[in-house]
């Protein structure tokens, strides 16, 4: 089916026919649901029929033990098990729902305080539209099967939930604005899977989940945001051949393997987390690419929500503390180079962090500081992880301050045993260029030698300026070779 933006349905009063499976006999509903899916500007794409089922006949089927059947049915705002009040002080209803594949639920669905024993939970290929829907307090015997199923609008919670063996299975799903939401969930034999979904301006949250013998597969997803908070991650999560605006991790302990390879992550965040494991994250600070093991990371990394996410101190403070836990990373890897790229990245969010957090009058009086460290600290030397920028500056000085000796002497300033024709003198030039050297690697053998108080002054703030960017290049290539 083409991508639909709306729906409608409408009702009628003829029969609807669900045709017989090796399960089921034929059945016969009194009344046709006919959706109408559409397009932008409400054109029509497509339309199915269901047969209409009323939510209170379903309700009592429930009670009286009866097997339900949902496959090919439109339901409306059907709320099964407890209610809210009687979750925690009544047993678990007994719900036999096999199948409700290839059907459509509209406006809301409540599942709570239920037991489903003895077999699969099959929602695979049903529209979830326009409501919010819940499963929770409940217990399955074996898995529930997302497998194709179609979101819009809707907001989708699976929450204290336990599965004794099976697995939890969203492949294929497609969402549009929607917010899928796994939380306190146990399963005891098996997996998580959001493979080959496509989840357009929808999101993930997946929060204090427990996968015995397990592991969550995110392989081949498309997906606007991913968010994986609270947990203590003993189980595998791969991120293969996946495609993320961003992800995500908040107060968890990363105990596990979390897989990388070959996808494209824009944005990465670990905020209060704790690493035990070795991440297999690429780097590369320049661009995304989109063949290899690398993406980028931090250089653009970005938040949504509230305005103290969307704060400047707030932002650089996620992105210093995600690029210090993948220094860490790498330096356990013995990726060096990768260490450099992160702990520049974790510095110049870090220094931002620590300016923009100072209230206004402080934040004034501390701009020439901060400017400086800009300049000398991240621009020159990149906070002693470049030592070639550091080289390239070196030289630059020593020319500039040459160029400035040759035109003060073009212009009558004296240097002892030097003397300048004009300013196209290019022995005087080159002389000139032998003097700020000698001068800024303070080595002053003394056959040349400041003679006016201007190339006085500017001799001592080259060797200062000299001493500095020595010592600073000695350490940024000392630590780069030692290591």
């Amino acid at each position: 089916m083409a991508e639909w933006a709306d729906y409608r349905v409408e009702i009628l009063v003829k029969p609807f026919v669900r045709q017989a499976t090796d399960d089921w006999p034929e059945t016969v509903f009194e009344k046709t649901a006919r959706v109408h899916f559409l397009g932008e500007q409400s054109v029509e794409i497509e339309a199915e029929n269901y047969g209409f089922i009323d939510p209170n006949d379903v309700l009592a089927d429930v009670h009286a033990g009866k097997e339900i059947n949902l496959s090919r049915c439109y339901v409306k705002d059907l709320h099964l098990g407890r209610k809210w009040e009687e979750v925690v002080l009544t047993q678990n209803i007994q719900i036999y729902l096999q199948h409700s594949d290839h059907a459509f639920f509209d406006s809301g669905l409540k599942i709570l305080g239920a037991n489903f024993p003895l077999c699969e939970t099959d929602f695979s290929s049903s529209y979830f539209v326009g409501g919010d829907f819940q499963i929770g307090y409940s217990d399955f015997s074996l898995g529930i099967s997302f497998i194709d199923v179609k979101l819009l609008h809707s907001r989708f919670r699976i929450y204290s939930v336990c599965v004794d063996s099976g697995y939890v299975d969203f492949s294929g799903i497609i969402c549009k604005n929607c917010e899928i939401s796994l939380c306190r969930m146990v399963l005891r034999d098996g997996d998580i899977f959001f493979v080959e979904g496509r989840l357009n301006r929808s999101e993930i949250v997946v929060e204090n989940i427990k996968l015995y013998g397990g592991f969550l597969s995110f392989v081949a997803l498309e997906c606007y945001y991913i968010y994986i908070e609270s947990s203590d991650i003993q189980f595998e999560i791969d991120f293969s051949f996946s495609r993320i605006t961003c992800l995500e991790f908040k107060q968890s302990i990363i105990r596990s393997n979390l897989k990388f390879e070959d996808c494209l992550i824009e944005m990465l965040v670990f905020e209060n987390c704790i690493n035990y494991s070795l991440l297999n994250i690429g780097w590369n600070e320049k661009q995304i690419e989109p063949t290899g093991k690398y993406f980028s990371t931090i250089r653009e990394i970005g938040y949504f929500g509230d305005e103290e996410r969307d704060s400047k101190t707030a932002r650089h403070h996620r992105a210093a503390e995600t690029a210090l836990l993948l220094k860490e990373n790498f330096r356990k890897m013995g990726r060096y180079e990768d260490e450099d790229c992160a702990y520049y990245t974790y510095k110049k969010h870090d220094i931002r962090a620590e300016h923009y957090g100072k209230s206004f009058w402080k934040r004034m009086f501390d701009k020439p500081g901060f400017w400086f460290k800009l300049l000398v600290y991240e621009l020159i030397g990149g906070y002693g992880t470049r030592p070639v920028r550091i080289f390239y500056t070196m030289l630059a000085t020593v020319g500039i301050f040459a160029l400035i000796y040759h035109v003060i002497l073009a212009y009558g300033g004296t240097i002892k045993n030097l003397s300048c024709g004009g300013i196209f003198d290019w022995k005087a030039l080159s002389c000139s260029l032998y003097f700020s050297a000698i001068t800024f690697l303070t080595i002053g053998y003394g056959d040349l030698s400041p003679a006016h108080w201007s190339i006085r002054t500017l001799a001592s703030i080259e060797g200062l300026i000299g001493l500095l960017l020595i010592s600073y290049f000695t350490i940024a290539f000392s630590r780069k070779v030692l290591r």
